[in-house]
């Protein structure tokens, strides 16, 4: 025999949702669980129409994700690539626009650089000279110990000598 406190009612009923009128059938015992059907909702940030379940929609609106595309900019000017209500500038690092960017300056400023440097050769202020293995493993043993310090990895590609002609 079951304990009163444990006996629940099988009988099944009816009922509605109170915001959007879908019946849904449940056992008397049961409590009405959160409504399931998909309505139409607008995007508060953008506006644009979007769906959800009607729960989200009447009763938990902070938890509705646009699914649109955001049409807003960046602090760095360009579009932003995220979706509608995620904050804009988390997607700065991951910005095309401004990498191009990046890249285009610092390849102009090396070939300013490069030439700065020609210039002063040609006038007799130095010379550079590629390093002898000796001098290479020399300097690749120096760097290498002085970034070891900070768990950095280095790889030496080339090591040049500055000689002063003046």
């Amino acid at each position: 025999s079951v304990p009163m406190n444990k006996m629940r009612c099988k009988r099944t009923i009816d009922f509605s949702c109170s915001a959007c009128g879908q019946v849904r059938v449940r056992e008397c015992h049961e409590t009405e669980g959160p409504c399931t059907k998909q309505v139409s909702i607008d995007c508060a940030d953008c506006g644009r129409e979007g769906a959800t379940t009607c729960a989200i929609a009447h009763e938990h609106l902070h938890e509705y994700r646009c699914p649109h595309p955001c049409a807003r900019k960046m602090r760095c000017g360009h579009p932003c690539l995220l979706k509608c209500g995620e904050p804009c500038d988390s997607g700065l690092e991951d910005c095309e626009a401004c990498a191009v960017e990046r890249a285009r300056v610092s390849e102009e400023r090396l070939q300013e650089i490069r030439q700065q440097i020609r210039a002063m050769q040609e006038d007799d202020h130095f010379r550079l000279a590629t390093a002898t293995d000796g001098e290479f493993a020399k300097a690749e043993h120096e760097v290498k110990g002085f970034f070891a310090g900070i768990g950095a990895v280095v790889s030496i590609a080339a090591v040049q000598s500055v000689h002063n002609v003046q």
